[in-house]
């Protein structure tokens, strides 16, 4: 379940569909204190309406707003692997001010920079970056969300 809640920061990872398998191994693989059929239908049903709508629906409306490329999309995910770094780096013995800050502002930055190489524009560059951000952080916290639902749901509806 807690490569489920990374995976909501890092793209390529399916977040809620690695926590949704975690509680049904959680669920299936307990000897007592299974979930109800209620709470693991209603994940199911966050999960892949989560999917559907990062996957499909949140870069088209990123587009209308502010066309980005490729640049921006690869900024976002080496910058949220260089902010995930960052964070656990900075972190110490709890998580920092600056960690959180880096955290999020690594992918803002990577985004902005790639897509002002690509398109060789400061301006188009910027508003791009800024957009393929904002699509980003959406679909992150869409993910996140769904995930502290599934978690919530799963150890509060036990039958």
């Amino acid at each position: 379940m807690a490569v489920g809640i990374v995976g909501c920061f890092i793209h390529k990872i399916p977040g809620p569909l690695l926590a949704f398998a975690g509680i049904l191994l959680l669920n299936y693989g307990a000897a007592e204190g299974a979930m109800s059929t209620t709470a693991i239908v209603l994940c199911a049903i966050a999960v892949i309406a989560a999917m559907l709508i990062g996957k499909y629906m949140l870069p088209k409306l990123g587009k209308l707003v502010a066309p980005s490329g490729k640049g921006g999309k690869c900024g976002c995910i080496i910058g949220s692997l260089i902010g995930i770094l960052m964070l656990s780096a900075l972190s110490g013995e709890g998580i920092s001010f600056t960690g959180i800050i880096m955290f999020l502002l690594a992918p803002f930055v990577l985004a902005v920079l790639f897509e002002t190489i690509s398109k060789k524009n400061p301006s188009e560059g910027f508003k791009a970056g800024t957009g393929a951000y904002v699509v980003y952080l959406a679909g992150s916290m869409l993910k996140l969300a769904v995930c502290a639902y599934c978690l919530y749901t799963s150890f509060t509806l036990m039958d």
